[in-house]
């Protein structure tokens, strides 16, 4: 399922690059064949364009922000392995919201496999707690079709409870 994942291309990314492509030949073909553009339309499109590249912006920000977890990930695994498992943890739980599902489902078993290797059984028991709530609204989002008001409110208040879920668990070894 991850190669999968990998090999589909990133719509969120392509499409507003798209659409901004084709707004740049549109007025490129009405200037050259000679079509005046009102100044409605003239402003229409410069507004259009400043939100694709908003959009655009905004896309290749989170693209960097995946792309600079996954990349943090190998850091965290140095700390866990030179006897500073805590300090690990601390950057686990700063990266985990910005992983893909894969990596975030991976890391979780990291942190229990920590914390049960620091003797911390109430924070094994929370970890366990935040992975199969973790399960459960992947399956949520998953089997979204079309997004309703209510699906939207139910779906940003398990973010929200998984967030400080993952918000309260120990860095430190008590």
């Amino acid at each position: 399922m991850a190669k999968n994942k990998k090999n589909q291309p990133n719509w969120p990314l392509l499409l507003p690059i798209g659409l901004l492509l084709v707004e740049i030949i549109v007025i490129v073909v009405m200037r050259i064949a000679g079509y005046g553009i009102s100044q409605y339309l003239f402003y229409f499109f410069i507004l259009l364009g400043i939100f694709l590249l908003y959009q655009i912006g905004k896309q290749l920000i989170a693209l960097w922000r995946v792309q600079s977890a996954i990349g943090k990930l190998g850091d965290a695994q140095k700390l866990a392995e030179s006897g500073q498992p805590m300090e690990a943890v601390k950057l686990w739980k700063k990266l985990l919201l910005s992983l893909p599902r894969d990596k975030y489902l991976e890391v979780l078993s990291l942190m229990e496999d920590t914390y049960k290797h620091e003797n911390m059984s109430k924070a094994v028991q929370q970890v366990k707690a935040v992975h199969s709530e973790s399960i459960e609204f992947f399956k949520m989002t998953k089997n979204i079709e079309q997004i309703t008001a209510k699906d939207r409110r139910d779906w940003q208040a398990r973010a929200y409870e998984l967030r400080n879920m993952i918000r309260v668990l120990p860095e430190e070894k008590v």
